[in-house]
């Protein structure tokens, strides 16, 4: 690997980069009429740098809600996530979300037969009758294949009956998350603040509609290294900076072992291709990083694209 590469990538001017989040924060705040932000803090650098900036000057104006899920979240994590908070002096709630994983549930089977499935989902305490019926009447003149689910018991329980599926059920536990960060956000006028890098945004290494949801994305602009970099000039504790990387949506969950790719090739491998304007092969040769992982991060990029988009329409006039 190139330290050059890396150097060209660490070396930036972390107090101006600060000064811009800050104001840009400071500005959509007063632009959106909000009373002030909300983040989830895990623990890991990430959502700390944000938790550090915000103590800055929005220090009264800042929620962080830390949400383990107990049963595969580790102890070290929550602790380090509630260090932040005595370092910062940010206000804070713990919501332990292991209970509504266990009892987030929906009647769902996978349907690998057809291309359409419709979903009915009346919640039978407040949708009218005849609403049901109206699209009950639409899947007999379509024919499509659909499953009529009321929604009442996951309204009172916030439940759902899914099959086993760890990578769902880790995404689950995402936007759970989400879920809660926003019903706050609703209930103060808060913002909800994204804690995605520009590493995992190029990859789409976040859950959509989970942890890639949010209102504005401070530190989206930085790649994994340069948080690592803020991390130090803003005095995160070294040992949250220099930990590995893991959004612990199950257990023993690492990024890199995931990914198979290390942060500094990662970060090396976008840099190249993106901001350089390189080729694989150029790539490859100005990195000294194997070309089947600059193929995996650049098919992953292009993969992904769907998640760093706004839902797609047809060109209907």
């Amino acid at each position: 690997m190139n330290q050059d590469i890396i150097n060209e990538i660490q070396n930036q001017d972390y107090s101006k980069i600060t000064e811009t989040i800050e104001k840009f924060l400071a500005e959509k705040i007063e632009k959106t009429n909000a009373k002030g932000v909300i983040l989830g803090l895990s623990g890991g650098v990430d959502s700390a740098v944000i938790a550090y900036i915000c103590k800055r000057n929005l220090k009264e104006k800042t929620l962080a809600l830390i949400m383990p899920d107990t049963e595969i979240t580790p102890k070290s994590e929550t602790e380090d996530a509630l260090k932040m908070i005595s370092l910062t002096g940010i206000d804070y709630k713990l919501i332990d979300i292991n209970p509504i994983v266990k009892e987030y549930s929906m009647y769902l089977e996978p349907n690998l037969k057809e291309k359409t499935l419709a979903l009915i989902m009346p919640d039978t305490e407040i949708t009218p009758k005849s609403e049901t019926d109206d699209a009950l009447k639409m899947i007999s003149l379509t024919g499509i294949d659909y499953k009529l689910i009321d929604i009442n018991p996951i309204v009172k329980e916030y439940s759902m009956y899914l099959e086993p599926n760890a990578k769902s059920k880790g995404n689950l536990r995402a936007r759970i998350r989400t879920n809660i960060l926003y019903y706050y956000a609703n209930a103060k006028n808060y913002l909800v603040l994204g804690s995605s890098d520009k590493s995992e945004n190029m990859i789409g290494y976040f859950t959509k509609h989970g942890d890639g949801a949010s209102d504005i994305t401070p530190i989206i602009s930085l790649y994994k290294l340069q948080v690592r970099e803020i991390a130090k000039y803003l005095q995160v504790p070294i040992n949250v900076i220099s930990k590995k990387s893991s959004p612990h949506l199950w257990k023993d969950h690492e990024a890199e072992n995931e990914i198979g790719v290390s942060y500094e090739e990662i970060d090396s491998i976008l840099y190249c291709l993106f901001e350089k304007k390189l080729s694989v092969e150029e790539t490859e040769k100005i990195t000294l990083i194997e070309k089947s992982k600059i193929q995996k991060i650049q098919e992953l990029n292009s993969k992904s694209e769907h998640k760093r988009l706004l839902a797609q329409k047809p060109g209907v006039n």
